[in-house]
């Protein structure tokens, strides 16, 4: 819970002291405890409030008759001396000395002694001497807040003063954007609730390796932002060893894609095992000091690519991305930040594992078949599967063309893989057939079924991600395969070749033996008959 004040009462200009808002003993004198503190908030004890000065409210709001207050650097119940009165005075006239609202807080505890304990406020009414009090936020729970209030300067008469602390929370997310299937949702209930995403985006994808994978970041103004002088604010992205990141596709945009901001920010390589972030283009890194504007409500969005690549995990764990929002969290001091919970998404791959068997004896295991693969649905339909490999590293892209394709050859043990593929259908298509066996006629038509749990509510686990993998092979499913390795098996037969006759073959032996015992049975039977007429 992060707190903006919401106040009743004046803040230091309405103190008019200096030459012309003092006024003297002489003037009407409060009784102690005329007046009262309201905070309109259950954990009020979180407060303190400081006197610093008491006195007389009058019925311009100006405070008078002017005494050092119990919680202050003076001499309780001595009156302030005229040279402090126009030091505080000046701090919000127009001139050199004016100051904003955070550094006359900051001036002002400038004259709170060391050790004071001033009043802890509760909730509802709270009894005080009219005067001018510094009120701070002395409890602060990290685990539970994000941003500490501001130090107010708070003059309190007989009106009372209320003060109503509400949230100003600092929140980020992140996704992924899946390229084929449906996606539930379209805003993250525990990130930011109140912004709508673009098609597909959601915590879980899967994708071919070499394939280029969409993210975004989307992180919120807190509602107390007019109260920092500065404002740092750091996207940190850690990619996972299968994500590689694409530096050069960041784009920036304040709440929505329309109004490109880019230039107002800087993509660095990020440390301690982080892969980059995304700053505001300045040494503080502060956001007040970029062109760009921001209120309460507004939104910074960016977006990026990466490519999945070889180093990609196969099935569980996937290859996670995750990234936290670092803030200023504290306007009374400018060096302190805190940051937003992480969040992750995942990006999932498989593996194609064929084995290519006789027909007549699938243990018999057949070398020197070789296959090309294509996509049939997808992003890439209609095209054909291609790696290159250099330097122990497998670049994979999809080409028109089937002349290009990579052509994919079993081993001793009947053997290949395809290493990375989406979930969806293709074709593997025999081009040569193993010594002595038939060429496959037609293509084999293989879908790759994986259940992943594509919506906004990720949490974290990768198990409860991706539920489910099986095959569907010429029609005939699987059952449920191993989701740790992500191993796709398909089994590919292949009968032997038909002995048909053919020119200079045994076929031709057997021919010409069989017209020879025909004619050597013609020319007997032609002597029996010439022998029988002669008689």
């Amino acid at each position: 819970m992060k707190k903006v004040w919401k106040g009743a009462a004046a803040v230091v200009a309405a103190l008019s002291l200096g030459v012309t808002g003092f006024v003297g003993a002489t003037s009407a004198y409060a009784a102690p405890n005329d007046s009262t503190i309201t905070v309109k908030q259950d954990d009020a004890s979180k407060f303190t409030a400081y006197q610093i000065f008491t006195g007389d409210v009058n019925a311009e709001g100006k405070l008078t008759n002017v005494k050092w207050g119990a919680d202050s650097t003076g001499k309780v119940g001595d009156p302030v001396d005229k040279a402090t009165l126009d030091t505080i005075a000046s701090w919000e006239k127009d001139g050199d000395a004016k100051k904003t609202e955070a550094q006359i807080a900051a001036a002002l505890n400038g004259y709170l002694k060391a050790g004071a304990t001033g009043t802890v406020l509760k909730a509802d009414a709270n009894t005080v001497d009219s005067g001018y009090y510094l009120i701070k936020q002395t409890t602060f729970d990290s685990d539970k807040e994000s941003i500490k209030s501001l130090d107010m300067a708070k003059i309190v008469g007989t009106n009372g003063l209320t003060l109503d602390p509400k949230d100003g929370t600092v929140t980020s997310q992140k996704k992924v954007q899946e390229n084929n299937k449906t996606v539930t949702g379209n805003t993250d209930p525990n990130r930011v609730t109140d912004y709508t995403l673009e098609e597909k985006y959601n915590d879980v994808a899967d994708y071919n390796i070499g394939d280029t994978v969409p993210f975004e970041f989307v992180g919120t103004i807190p509602a107390n932002y007019d109260k920092f002088d500065t404002f740092k604010y750091i996207f940190h992205d850690t990619m996972s060893d299968g994500l590689t990141f694409n530096k050069g596709s960041v784009k920036v945009y304040k709440n929505n894609t329309n109004t490109d901001i880019t230039s107002d920010f800087t993509v660095a390589d990020g440390a301690n095992g982080e892969t980059f972030t995304v700053a505001p283009n300045n040494t503080d890194q502060d956001l007040k000091k970029i062109s760009t504007k921001f209120a309460t409500g507004d939104k910074i969005i960016i977006r990026y690519n990466a490519t999945l690549n070889s180093d990609a995990e196969i099935g569980l764990p996937g290859n996670p991305n995750e990234m936290y929002l670092e803030f200023s969290n504290n306007p009374n001091d400018t060096t302190g930040t805190d940051t937003t919970p992480v969040d992750k998404v995942v990006v999932f791959t498989y593996n194609l594992d064929v084995t290519k068997v006789d027909k007549g004896d699938n243990k018999k295991k057949l070398k020197g078949a070789k296959f090309k693969l294509q996509a049939t649905d997808g992003t890439h339909a209609n095209k054909w599967y291609k790696a290159t490999t250099a330097d122990d590293k497998t670049t994979v892209e999809w080409v028109d063309a089937e002349a290009d394709a990579t052509e994919l050859e079993s081993d001793a043990k009947g053997a290949f893989s395809i290493s990375g593929l989406d979930a969806g259908q293709y074709n593997l298509k025999e081009t040569v057939a193993p010594d002595g066996y038939t060429l496959l006629s037609a293509p084999i038509a293989i879908e790759i079924k994986a259940v992943t749990v594509n919506n906004q509510e990720f949490d974290g686990t990768a198990s409860n991600a991706l539920t489910k993998l099986t095959v569907v092979v010429a029609g005939k499913g699987s059952n449920e395969l191993d989701l740790n390795d992500g191993a796709v098996p398909v089994t590919v037969e292949n009968g032997a070749e038909s002995s048909l006759p053919s020119t200079g073959g045994m076929g031709t032996t057997i021919l010409y033996t069989v017209g020879a015992i025909i004619v050597l049975a013609a020319a007997a039977g032609l002597t029996i008959a010439l022998r029988r007429r002669n008689a």
